[in-house]
């Protein structure tokens, strides 16, 4: 796609219109009521939003439409009423300025009305009928809305960041943009300098001669992305500035775009050196010089063939001469062979080459640094803003984590109150009841006066300080719990291995395999556990609740573990296999073997009565290994 013209006005759009409409309503309101001085910031914001509401709503219907904003100033109501006709005759000098606008582009363009095919309308302002009826008056037919006037931008913008993304492949769309504010860059006038820039042009560089020191490197609507070069004779060092040339076409004041400082400080010449520059605007009208080189020409000798009959001095050797001798040379060696005074006569004839040395110019291209210094942030700032960016992340981090260890101790004083009161208090002597209850309440004080925003170590501690108050209390609740549980599960795993015990005095199959060794060390742990776990129990059930227990819940698991640990490897110990199994295998594999042989021998004697008592014989043997 190819733009043709672009024209703006940045002081132009559809807030123009709204404000016209405030202006109106607020002095009409300020007149009615006699108020002194404007509306405040709040009042101002509520008129504007109702006369956009009312802007749209005059834009579908032309009858008289009431606007009305309840306590405007000083307990006052607005109302107040307005027709599309008195509407477009209160912004027919904005109209002007669009007509203008549309007018200007055609110009621009070289274009006629007639020459456009269509005119798509986007931006909610394009919805007012007298912005249509302009369009229609200037290009000569109504403005199309296949578009979604609000999303169209919109919508560019996602396409055009996709391009750029490489995480999106798309369709190439190749837009060619024009350039809306000219760009000149400036320079230093060097001293004892004849020209500041060189005469002659070098593939479409931009030259000029002289001692002017403003080029206007792209003019106004030059197409873009575009490159441009220049190439400048200097001394050293030296600095450009790029700016905008037309101030006043800019929507802001500011022209310069920024300086660029070209070379190394250590770089001087005793005479003007050609610099060559590299300019660049991308498709987003960004400028920058891409490249800097210093161009080094130098003369060099090099072998040159010549002819003695044509000598050349001054330029490069013939081609066709090269050519003609090439071709004689094949002519010889394809014809048949003559006498030898024909050959000596061609030889004579032919012309002879010698080589001579020859000055020839040569070019050489060194980068230069270039040093940016524009409108953008340089990549020290960036570093510096990434810095400071992580240094309020992690403070905000710091900061969570001492509101969240705030919230702990407030939320532990409640919780902990609540449940002294309750489920904690059969558990807890009435002083250290009453002891941790008036830390709580003093806690509480502190929460909400000096302790209001403090470091979050001082948070920590404190939650530690209530906690070694409270989790002994809460610690005998859980064993009370949890204690009968641990208990019973010993009992049961003493009861499954006593089970054992008994098939072991009565005889059973199942465990005869195991020796006298092995079941007098199951009765050993059996009467070892069963005697620590009594005496245990035996000490804490008189104690009571608001002392620490005796033994703990993690004691009871462990000395269960322990007990299963040595009982469960000598129950589950398997039975060794019996002899008759290990026996009847080997007569197996033997009698297997035997058939076998009998088959492959031819003189076996094939008698059905012998092969049915081998079968049964056989038979037999698979029962028993069934």
């Amino acid at each position: 796609m190819k733009v043709l013209a672009t024209t703006c006005d940045a002081f132009l759009g559809g807030r123009d219109f709204d404000e016209r409409l405030f202006n109106k309503f607020a002095s009409e309101f300020q007149q009615q009521y006699k108020l002194k001085g404007s509306l405040s910031s709040k009042a101002t914001i509520r008129l504007l939003q109702e006369c956009e509401k009312l802007k749209k709503s005059m834009s579908a219907n032309s009858s008289e439409l009431p606007i009305n904003v309840e306590s405007l100033a000083e307990d006052r109501d607005l109302a107040n009423k307005m027709k599309r006709t008195d509407f477009e005759e209160l912004c027919s000098d904005l109209l002007e300025r669009f007509q203008m606008l549309f007018t200007k582009c055609l110009d621009v363009a070289k274009l006629k009305s007639g020459d456009v095919h269509s005119v798509e309308l986007i931006g909610g302002c394009s919805r007012i009928p007298m912005i249509k009826n302009v369009v229609a008056s200037v290009f000569k037919q109504e403005g199309k809305t296949s578009l979604n006037a609000d999303e169209a931008v919109a919508r560019g913008c996602a396409f055009q960041a996709a391009i750029c993304s490489p995480a999106f492949k798309v369709k190439d769309f190749t837009v060619v943009e024009q350039c809306l504010y000219p760009i000149i860059i400036q320079f230093d006038q060097e001293e004892g300098s004849e020209q500041c820039m060189q005469t002659e042009e070098i593939d479409g560089t931009l030259t000029t001669q002289g001692k002017n020191m403003c080029i206007e490197v792209f003019p106004f609507l030059h197409p873009i992305p575009s490159s441009r070069q220049i190439v400048l004779l200097r001394h050293g060092v030296f600095t450009l500035e790029a700016r905008y040339a037309n101030k006043d076409s800019l929507p802001n004041q500011n022209i310069v775009i920024g300086t660029f400082r070209i070379g190394d400080a250590s770089q001087v010449f005793t005479e003007p050196r050609k610099i060559k520059l590299k300019m660049r605007m991308n498709t987003h009208g960004i400028f920058n010089i891409s490249q800097a080189q210093l161009v080094e020409e130098y003369e060099k000798e090099v072998e040159v063939n010549v002819s003695e009959d044509n000598p050349v001095v001054d330029g490069p050797p013939n081609s066709k001469q090269e050519v003609t001798t090439a071709s004689n040379g094949d002519t010889d060696s394809q014809n048949p062979p003559v006498d030898s005074n024909q050959t000596e006569m061609q030889d004579s004839t032919s012309p002879k080459k010698k080589t001579v040395m020859k000055k020839k110019k040569f070019t050489k291209y060194h980068d230069l640094s270039i040093e940016v210094s524009n409108m953008q942030f340089t990549t020290k700032q960036l570093n510096e803003f990434c810095e400071i960016g992580a240094n309020l992340i992690q403070q905000d981090k710091l900061e969570r984590e001492r509101v969240n260890s705030k919230n702990a101790v407030e939320e532990y004083v409640y919780e902990m109150r609540s449940k002294l009161q309750g489920p904690l208090n059969p558990f807890a002597s009435s002083a250290e009841s009453e002891s941790l209850l008036q830390l709580l309440d003093m806690t509480e004080e502190w929460l909400y006066g000096d302790g209001e925003s403090l470091k979050r170590h001082v948070y920590v501690e404190k939650l530690a300080e209530l906690r070694s108050k409270g989790d002994p209390i809460v610690h005998r609740a859980n064993e009370h719990l949890n204690r009968p549980l641990a208990v019973d599960n010993f009992n049961r795993s003493l009861v499954r291995i006593r089970k054992v015990l008994d098939s072991i005095a009565a005889g059973e199959p199942t465990y005869d395999h195991l020796t006298q060794a092995q079941v007098n060390q199951l009765e050993d742990t059996i009467v070892q556990y069963e005697t620590w776990l009594n005496q245990q129990m035996v000490q804490q059930n008189p104690r009571p609740q608001t002392s620490d227990p005796v033994v703990k819940v993690t004691d009871i698991v462990s000395q269960q573990q322990a007990m299963e640990s040595v009982c469960h490897p000598i129950i589950n110990t398997p039975k060794p296999p019996t002899a008759s199994h290990t026996n009847n295998t080997p007569d197996l594999n033997s009698q297997n073997s035997g058939q076998s042989n009998d088959v492959n021998n031819p003189n076996t004697n094939c008698n059905p009565g012998t092969n049915h008592s081998k079968k049964g014989a056989d038979d037999e043997q698979n029962m028993d290994l069934d």
